[in-house]
């Protein structure tokens, strides 16, 4: 009997260990600092007649993401979700000055825990940072509930936070000047539009009913396409003098990015992540295709004035006309082709005239001016 009541106490002391190790295995990393790869390429800027470079920062470490644009930049700032010179952290916004690639601004831990950002959107003034909730999220309270913070990008400091009560997560975000529209994700019956520049919720949508209130249409995986339409009077009062995203949504394979609007197309990056894909040009009113690449697409696909810019798999910057669809330029990094790593970022942004390319397998930033566009 006592070997019996032994050996049952052995076995318990047992299944609490096991039981505490998976718990710390699932939960304890969220907790810890996140330390990336070290670099394996070091790659350098090969000269030409359609670029030339203005400065390059090593050791920079952008995190990397299967939905996220951690890299955006305006005429005087690049801001990127990461850290900066030593590869052990958790990342953070860090504000470089655009013309000399100089530290503006080292961010500060904003989130309530060390969840990573799964979603970005950004305008000319803020970088929008969508993150998930350390716990599970109940109606009626903010507590364990995910939500938005906006990161202004002149001043380098979160403007504000916005806790979305009942939201785990953030499925879906996207952005213009005026609206931040956002899906509650997981078990929210809700898709939202906030103020972008105050965080004040403007209007929500049941999803059960997102057929009768054409606002937020915005699924993971999908393709989008939509134009700028007046003020739904029914759901917003007129008086708030705000532009209302209208989403139409069609089955198009996976998507990178969200929609990048420009004056004569919407920009489509296909294919998640690092997972190789392509740049589709759509009708910015009627979603018809206007063309598409057929090159090997690592980065998400970002734009200037009238020309768009990308990265592709052989190491190479591209330069598309949007109007047309005709490549104008490119320039070519040196090394091996890019082979696609769960662990490595590839972003591009633009601004000002000039382009910043992050290689993920150099952990290197790059500025270049685009000659063509002079």
């Amino acid at each position: 009997m006592k070997q019996t009541s032994q050996r049952r106490k052995i076995i318990g002391v047992v299944w609490i260990i096991i039981t505490i190790v998976v718990a710390c295995y699932q939960f304890l990393p969220q907790f810890l600092p996140r330390c990336y790869a070290s670099s394996t390429v070091q790659r350098t800027f090969i000269e030409n007649d359609d670029f030339e470079i203005l400065w390059q920062v090593p050791d920079v470490y952008i995190a990397p993401s299967q939905r996220a644009i951690h890299l955006v930049a305006n005429e005087e700032h690049v801001v990127f979700w990461g850290r900066l010179d030593y590869r052990c952290g958790n990342p953070n916004p860090m504000n470089l000055n655009a013309i000399d690639g100089s530290v503006f601004r080292r961010g500060v831990r904003f989130l309530p825990s060390n969840l990573g950002i799964y979603h970005t959107a950004y305008n000319s003034n803020f970088l929008y940072l969508g993150y998930d909730g350390p716990g599970k999220a109940l109606e009626g309270t903010t507590a364990s509930a995910g939500g938005i913070a906006a990161y202004e990008i002149n001043s380098g400091e979160i403007s504000w936070t916005r806790q979305i009560s009942g939201t785990r997560g953030i499925s879906s975000l996207v952005a213009s000047e005026n609206i931040v529209a956002f899906d509650g994700g997981g078990f929210s019956d809700w898709r939202y539009l906030i103020n972008s520049q105050t965080g004040e919720i403007v209007a929500k949508q049941n999803k059960r009913e997102f057929h009768k209130l054409d606002l937020v249409i915005s699924p993971s995986n999908f393709a989008y396409w939509y134009t700028n339409l007046a003020i739904n009077e029914e759901v917003i009062p007129q008086d708030t003098n705000l532009q209302v995203l209208t989403f139409w949504s069609e089955k198009f394979d996976n998507v990178f990015q969200p929609p990048l609007s420009t004056d004569s197309a919407l920009l489509v990056r296909k294919g998640e992540g690092t997972i190789l894909g392509t740049v589709v040009a759509l009708h910015p009113e009627t979603g018809m295709p206007l063309w598409q690449t057929n090159q090997n697409v690592i980065s998400n696909v970002a734009a200037a004035d009238s020309t768009a810019f990308f990265l592709t798999d052989s190491a190479e910057l591209v330069a598309y006309d949007i109007e047309s669809g005709k490549q104008i330029g490119s320039v070519k990094f040196s090394g091996e082709d890019i082979l696609p790593e769960s662990d490595r970022g590839y972003f591009v942004a633009a601004g000002g005239g000039n382009v910043f390319v992050y290689l993920g397998d150099g952990r290197q930033l790059f500025a270049l001016r685009f000659l063509s566009s002079q």
